[in-house]
């Protein structure tokens, strides 16, 4: 995942990880410099991408 953000020369402003998910599913929870292009990048690399909204009650 970071090697797909790294190629799209996007900054990481922090990432920590995010343990309770259903399904046991494990995340990572990233502020990153440009949202929506890393978004895309990591969509096709195949990575689920979650906004606020899916992981909300």
């Amino acid at each position: 995942m970071l090697s797909s953000i790294l190629a799209a020369e996007i900054n990481v402003h922090y990432l920590y990880p995010f343990i309770c998910r259903p399904a046991d599913r494990s995340a990572v929870v990233m502020y990153l410099e440009d949202l929506d292009m890393a978004a895309d990048v990591l969509q096709s690399n195949q990575f689920n991408v979650l906004c606020q909204s899916d992981i909300s009650r």
